[in-house]
């Protein structure tokens, strides 16, 4: 029998407890990722560098719909499919806002908009002040 000394005890431990625990962490990653619903898209609408200039056209009474976030959510639905999937959404806007459900806080809203074939929720953030403009943060699309 090989007797190992203390330091090398000590050693071949602290190995055998890292490999461990970097196997759990590889087991609980596979676990998420077969969790993880298939049939929901996320993407990331680019933050508009000019939202302060924009801030300022809307305080001065140009497009003011962007104090609203479910037509903010609307807008950005429509301009960002078309250029991410290159596909209509099918939906007017007067159609897309009767659809929508509204849940907003202070600086934070989530909009979703059902349609036959799609759920969509939008979720959107007052970044220039507590009463600004709405600006979207992360479209998922989910198929039903």
């Amino acid at each position: 029998m090989i007797r190992l000394s203390g330091d090398s005890n000590k050693k071949t431990h602290q190995a055998l407890y890292s490999v461990f625990v970097f196997g759990i962490l590889l087991i609980a990653a596979s676990c998420k990722e077969q969790f993880q619903d298939s049939r929901v898209e996320v993407i990331t609408p680019p933050i508009d560098i000019t939202a302060e200039e924009i801030q300022r056209s809307v305080e001065e009474g140009h497009q003011p719909w962007r104090y609203e976030a479910s037509w903010v959510a609307c807008v950005e639905i429509d301009s960002v499919l078309e250029g991410h999937q290159k596909q209509k959404t099918g939906l007017d806007l007067n159609n897309c806002l009767r659809k929508s459900e509204l849940r907003e806080e202070d600086t934070k809203a989530v909009v979703a908009i059902h349609t036959k074939n799609k759920l969509y929720k939008v979720y959107l953030n007052r970044f220039m002040k507590p009463q600004g403009i709405w600006t979207p943060t992360k479209i998922e699309i989910r198929e039903p």
